[in-house]
């Protein structure tokens, strides 16, 4: 996904789908950054769940590191800034992001 400031994410995932990184590839394409490593005992699914905000450098990104899917702020160096949503339930999809008001819009179970 492109991020504002020109740069894109992507993910690579192992074959066992036990490890996730999530790297920012820099303009000029000679540059990549891992961002974060997830692991998992049994496996991670992928998801479409990167949403970076407009006029800053943070993104919001979706992980089920508690078991539950649930959401999270990072900067752009790949630091958990805080957990967003949080319980014994997961969240589907970001359905919209309200910057001015601070809120995040998704459907969950």
């Amino acid at each position: 996904k492109w991020l504002p400031d020109n740069t894109v994410v992507i993910q690579i995932q192992n074959r066992d789908q036990t490890e996730l990184e999530l790297v920012r590839i820099f303009p000029d394409g000679q540059r990549m950054k891992t961002m974060f490593v997830e692991k998992s005992e049994y496996w991670i699914n992928l998801h479409n769940m990167l949403t970076p905000l407009k006029g800053s450098d943070r993104i919001i990104w979706a992980s089920e590191r508690s078991g539950f899917q649930h959401l999270f702020l990072y900067d752009y160096d790949g630091n958990m800034l805080r957990q967003m949503t949080d319980g014994d339930w997961m969240v589907e999809d970001i359905k919209a992001v309200d910057e001015v008001r601070g809120l995040v819009y998704f459907t969950g179970t």
